[in-house]
């Protein structure tokens, strides 16, 4: 019976989980919209805040909120985590509904927004495409 060693295919493991998910220059996402708009993020921030949700649970919410730029204007790019809930809610406007919890702006770490996203509703809606991440 021929013996291996499992050392190999076990850093060839961790080698593959420590890969990124996509390759960013800049770090921050750059987005074009099917319109022709493009956002650049600026900033980062990520307030959680714990609140009774509807069957009487208390549970932990968040909001991932980029800022940047479309154009000369300010515009902010959300993202609730909302538990019990499916699929991504964002939501690209100029002016930002404040969570209730302090926003503590900073430069986005790992982010992943997908290869593209819908925003849906307002004056920025229609179908946004990372442009600035390589796989």
């Amino acid at each position: 019976m021929r013996r291996t060693s499992v050392l190999p295919l076990a850093t060839l493991a961790l080698m593959v989980a420590a890969v990124p998910a996509a390759a960013c220059n800049p770090a921050m996402p750059v987005i074009r919209s099917d319109k022709g708009l493009v956002f650049t993020a600026e900033a980062f921030a990520h307030p959680t805040w714990r609140q009774h949700s509807a069957d009487g649970r208390l549970r932990t919410y968040g909001r991932q909120i980029w800022r940047g730029r479309i154009g000369a204007r300010t515009a902010y790019l959300t993202f609730d985590e909302i538990p019990g809930t499916s699929g991504p809610n964002h939501h690209l406007a100029h002016s930002l509904d404040r969570p209730p919890a302090p926003l503590r702006w900073g430069r986005a770490g790992r982010w992943d927004l997908g290869d593209s996203f819908i925003v849906r509703g307002g004056p920025l809606d229609g179908v946004w495409t990372v442009t600035n991440c390589t796989r």
